[in-house]
């Protein structure tokens, strides 16, 4: 049994399959998701483990998975927040913290 578990062990819970499924659009049979594997699919994303895959995703796989978290946010009508990007300097823009007006953020600020 402990053989059969230790593969397992090293595993990170992801999110990843949600993307892949919502991106398919379909069962791996080729049919329809239900309404309520929809709903599940719609949840994994907008988790916070979704959150951390578009976070931690490089390139064009973040574009990608960025597309797909806003589709979902978009179809859910939730106003969940988007992941901020962690490339630097891509987030930036100027920001009004106390006793910081004008200038731009520091991530010791955020």
């Amino acid at each position: 049994m402990r053989a059969t578990l230790a593969p397992l062990a090293s595993q990170q819970p992801s999110a990843r399959w949600a993307f892949e499924l919502i991106a398919r659009g379909k069962a791996k049979n080729g049919r329809s998701l239900t309404h309520e594997a929809r709903r599940v699919v719609l949840d994994a994303v907008l988790s916070p483990a979704g959150r951390a895959c578009v976070e931690d995703a490089q390139g064009s796989e973040r574009t990608r998975l960025l597309a797909l978290y806003e589709a979902a946010a978009r179809e859910r009508g939730a106003g969940v927040a988007m992941p901020r990007s962690r490339e630097p300097g891509e987030d930036d823009e100027e920001r009004d913290f106390e006793g910081t007006e004008g200038k731009e953020a520091t991530h010791a600020q955020r």
